[in-house]
């Protein structure tokens, strides 16, 4: 009997938590019920904070607007150094269209630093190089992926390390 009273009162106590009325006002009240039993008694406990604390001048909350039409993208090119801009000239001189992945290019050029200051072998040369043939950004074949591999490296080296 005990328990089937405070389930009752439990769920009274949630009734006044929901949202009910006019939800667009700027005067709104939040609520906090907290319980705590002890005993087979329950103890609730409401907190009242007003959301205007400024005394009712706010300003209008930003409203949902449908999705528009962009006509154009905006420039996304990065500023390029004049390393930067060298290192891509001397691979188009070389037959390697840099069209559209020039970061990508300037990357692999820094982890050809990164790899002959640590005295390591870079393996990301050969998978660079694979993807330029296969994109079609040279006329160099696959089987001849390796000569590629170098021009970067040995480009990079020049420009950069």
């Amino acid at each position: 009997m005990a328990a089937l009273v405070m389930g009752a009162t439990v769920l009274t106590a949630c009734g006044g938590v929901t949202v009910e009325g006019n939800t667009g006002s700027a005067d709104t009240t939040t609520s906090v019920a907290r319980e705590s039993a002890t005993e087979g008694t329950t103890v609730t406990k409401e907190t009242s904070r007003s959301s205007s604390s400024d005394g009712g001048h706010s300003e209008p909350a930003p409203q949902d607007k449908p999705a528009a039409e962009v006509s154009e993208l905006p420039d996304a090119s990065a500023e390029r150094s004049p390393q930067d801009l060298d290192f891509l000239d001397d691979l188009k001189e070389a037959g390697i269209d840099v069209e559209g992945v020039e970061d990508q290019l300037i990357a692999t050029a820094s982890t050809v630093c990164r790899a002959k200051e640590a005295g390591e072998e870079n393996f990301t040369l050969d998978a660079i190089a694979g993807q330029l043939i296969a994109q079609g950004r040279t006329d160099i074949p696959e089987d001849r992926a390796i000569e590629v591999s170098e021009l970067i490296q040995e480009t990079a080296e020049r420009t950069y390390c």
